[in-house]
């Protein structure tokens, strides 16, 4: 089992702009946060709003990460309470739904997309018409992670509440800078699974809330980092 904190060399050439900074990450060294086996490594706390579209219906789900093993003593603070407008990490997953089942009171969607983790606030917590408007616009965030996504979501008509797990396999990590060290948030091919409990609003099946946490799972095509 590898150690969830690694120090790799990573370069990473030019500047990125975020809002109110510029990051430039050259030669440094960086402190990796592998996402471990059977270990709690993210939670997130969000909304769901239904996309409507021409074709394949589609979700955008989006928060914050109100956990990141690694990094525990940023999300504990005496000052203004933590909540999304006090985040410093946030999530945007778009997805389209490829199937429905109908299972008595129940229903059973498959959805596959892509999830963004970003060192940035959510970008829509505060204003979820936006991506219902625009699903297409593009917010500035500082992306950290991006991850493939299969989704399967479990709604129970009756009481109004769903289920969801997602499997998500890393495809691209870009470090960031917390107190002078840089990290980075897994590493490409990682996977980590995620499972969120949520309660739909009662106007209907457009809008909902959730939370959970995901946990690192094993697979054998990533080879651990030489310590």
């Amino acid at each position: 089992m590898k150690p969830m904190l690694s120090v790799v060399a990573v370069v990473v050439l030019g500047l990125v702009a975020i809002p109110g900074r510029v990051v430039a990450v050259q030669g440094a060294d960086t402190a990796v946060i592998n996402m471990e086996p059977g270990q709690v490594m993210l939670e997130f706390v969000g909304q769901m709003v239904d996309v409507p579209t021409t074709t394949l219906p589609g979700s955008n789900q989006f928060g914050f990460l109100s956990f990141i093993r690694g990094l525990k003593a940023i999300f504990m603070t005496d000052g203004p309470p933590f909540d999304r407008t006090t985040a410093k990490f946030g999530f945007v997953t778009r997805a389209t739904t490829t199937r429905e089942i109908a299972n008595g009171p129940l229903v059973v969607i498959t959805r596959e997309g892509v999830t963004r983790i970003s060192f940035t606030p959510c970008p829509w917590c505060l204003s979820p018409s936006v991506g219902i408007i625009n699903p297409s616009l593009s917010i500035p965030v500082f992306l950290i992670q991006t991850s493939t996504l299969r989704q399967q979501v479990i709604i129970d008509n009756d009481t109004r509440s769903f289920s969801v797990v997602n499997i998500n396999t890393i495809t691209e990590t870009r470090p960031f800078d917390l107190g002078g060290t840089q990290f980075q948030l897994g590493e490409v091919g990682q996977i980590f699974r995620t499972s969120l409990a949520g309660q739909l609003d009662p106007d209907g099946q457009t809008e909902g809330h959730f939370a959970g946490h995901a946990v690192g799972v094993a697979n054998s095509n990533v080879v651990s980092p030489a310590q």
